[in-house]
C-alpha cells in the first residue's frame, strides 16, 4: 500500500517507493519550500509498534505516557488501536479528552503527587485510577472529597542502572506498607493495585522481574489487610532496542508471581511508542571552517538544538538521533564537525560527528525525534519550538 504525506491545512503528496528518511524528505522538499523546521510523524509506525507490543506482551494493556509526546494525531491513532493514556497533569488529561476515551477505564493519573488543579480535573472528568506513595497524599485526596478513587500504591523498584533515577522522588518503602494500608482503612479509601517504575530506558531488563517480585510481596500484604486488589502497573522505561528482552523478563515475572491471579495488568510506555515515529529536518543557519593541527574542522549552527527539541539528548543513551546527509554524492568526504543549536547558550552543543561539508541553507535531518522533544524543549532566546511544521505520513486509504 502506498503512503501519503500531509499537513493539517490540506496540502498532500503521495509517496512512491521512498523508504529511507533521506528519500522521504528529499521528495517532500522538492514539492514545497518550508521556512520552518519540519517534524515528520509516521503514524503507520505506531501500528507496527502496537502490533509488536501485543505479540510480546499479550497480557498487558499499554497506557501511553502522554508526557513523552502529546501530539493530537498520535494520540488519536493510539486511541483507535485500543490504548489507554497515562496522564500526569490537568493539561495531559485534557489532551486525552480530545481522543474521546472513557476516563473510567482508559485513563490513569500516574502522578503520585497531584495539585489541587489536577484533582479538580480528575473529579470533573471522572478519572477512576491514580497512583500515590504516602499517607499524606491519601489524606489530601480524602480532604478533597475523592474517596471513591481507586488508588494504586507506587513502590520503590531498583532503578540504579537506568538513564534517570526516580527512587529518591517516588515510591513507598517496604517498611511503610503497613502504615499506608492501615491509614487507608482509617480514611475509608480503596487501594486496588501496585505500581512501580524501573527507570528510564532500562538496559538491565531483569529489573522488571525483580520489581514484579517486589510488587507481589506488597500485593499479598494489601490482601491481608482486606483490600480487593485488581491491577498491576509495570510502569515504563521501555525502548525498541531492549523491548524483546524486557518483555521476556516481564512475562517470566508475571508467570512466576501472579500466575493464579485474575487481574488487570497495564504498563506506561512513552519512548517505545513515540521515539521512532518522528523524524526532523533542520536548516544550516551558520557555518565556520577552521584548520586545527593541520585538519579541517567545521562548526555548524542548526535551526534547532539542545535548548529546543534536542533537549532530551543527555538522556538518549545509545539511541542518539544521527544527522542524515541530504546531498549528493552518496559517499562524499567527511570532516570532523561539531553541531550547535541556534541560541546564545554555550551549552547548546548537539555533538561532534564526522560529516560531509554542507552549505548555509542546506537541510540536515534526524531520526528518532519523537520522544521528549517537543514536550521537554524550551523557547530560550525567544526561539519558539512551535514554529516546527508538522507533517504526517500514513497509509493511503484511497489506493
Amino acid at each position: 500500500m502506498r503512503r501519503t504525506v500531509r499537513d493539517n491545512l490540506g496540502w498532500k503528496i503521495r509517496l512512491g517507493n521512498e523508504a529511507s528518511t533521506k528519500e522521504i524528505f528529499s521528495t517532500i522538499l522538492r514539492q514545497k519550500e518550508f521556512e520552518n523546521n519540519i517534524a515528520l510523524y509516521d503514524l503507520s509506525k505506531i501500528n507496527s509498534l502496537v502490533e509488536r507490543w501485543h505479540q510480546k506482551l499479550p497480557l498487558i494493556r499499554p497506557f501511553y505516557a502522554v508526557k513523552s509526546n502529546p501530539d493530537p494525531e498520535m494520540m488519536l491513532r493510539m486511541a483507535s488501536l485500543g490504548l489507554g493514556f497515562d496522564c500526569a497533569s490537568k493539561n495531559e488529561l485534557e489532551f486525552a479528552q480530545n481522543t474521546n476515551v472513557n476516563f473510567e477505564t482508559d485513563v490513569i493519573c500516574a502522578q503520585p503527587f497531584k495539585s489541587q488543579r489536577d484533582l479538580r480535573a480528575i473529579s470533573n472528568l471522572g478519572v477512576k485510577y491514580t497512583t500515590f506513595d504516602c499517607v499524606e497524599e491519601l489524606q489530601k485526596i480524602s480532604n478533597f472529597g475523592l474517596k471513591n478513587l481507586k488508588m494504586i500504591l507506587r513502590i520503590q523498584a531498583g532503578d540504579e542502572e537506568s538513564a534517570s533515577q526516580y527512587n529518591q522522588k517516588f515510591g513507598a518503602l517496604s517498611s511503610e506498607y503497613d502504615n499506608i494500608f492501615e491509614f487507608a482503612i482509617e480514611l475509608g479509601m480503596n487501594i486496588v493495585g501496585i505500581s512501580f517504575y524501573v527507570g528510564h530506558s532500562m538496559k538491565n531488563t531483569i529489573a522488571y522481574y525483580h520489581a514484579i517480585k517486589k510488587a507481589s510481596e506488597a500485593w499479598k500484604i494489601a490482601e491481608n489487610y482486606g483490600f480487593a486488589m485488581e491491577i498491576l502497573d509495570v510502569g515504563g522505561g521501555f525502548n525498541e532496542k531492549y523491548f524483546d528482552r524486557a518483555a521476556n523478563d516481564i512475562n517470566r515475572g508475571i508467570s512466576e508471581f501472579f500466575r493464579e491471579k485474575n487481574i488487570k495488568i497495564i504498563a506506561e510506555p512513552g519512548k517505545y511508542l513515540s521515539a521512532s515515529v518522528v523524524s526532523s529536518c533542520f536548516t544550516v543557519v551558520g557555518k565556520r571552517s577552521r584548520v586545527i593541527n593541520g585538519e579541517t574542522h567545521i562548526d555548524y549552527i542548526l535551526s534547532d538544538g539542545v535548548e529546543g527539541t534536542l533537549r532530551f539528548l543527555p538522556y538518549a543513551d545509545d539511541n542518539l538521533p544521527v544527522p542524515i546527509y541530504m546531498g549528493d554524492p552518496e559517499n562524499p568526504p567527511k570532516f570532523h564537525s561539531t553541531f550547535f543549536g541556534p541560541t546564545c547558550s554555550g551549552d547548546d552543543r548537539i555533538y561532534d560527528h564526522d560529516f560531509p561539508s554542507v552549505d548555509i541553507g542546506d537541510k540536515i535531518c534526524f531520526d528518532v525525534m519523537g520522544s521528549y522533544s517537543v514536550s521537554w524543549g524550551t523557547n530560550f532566546n525567544s526561539i519558539p519550538m512551535i514554529t516546527h511544521t508538522k507533517l504526517y505520513i500514513d497509509e493511503d486509504m484511497d489506493n
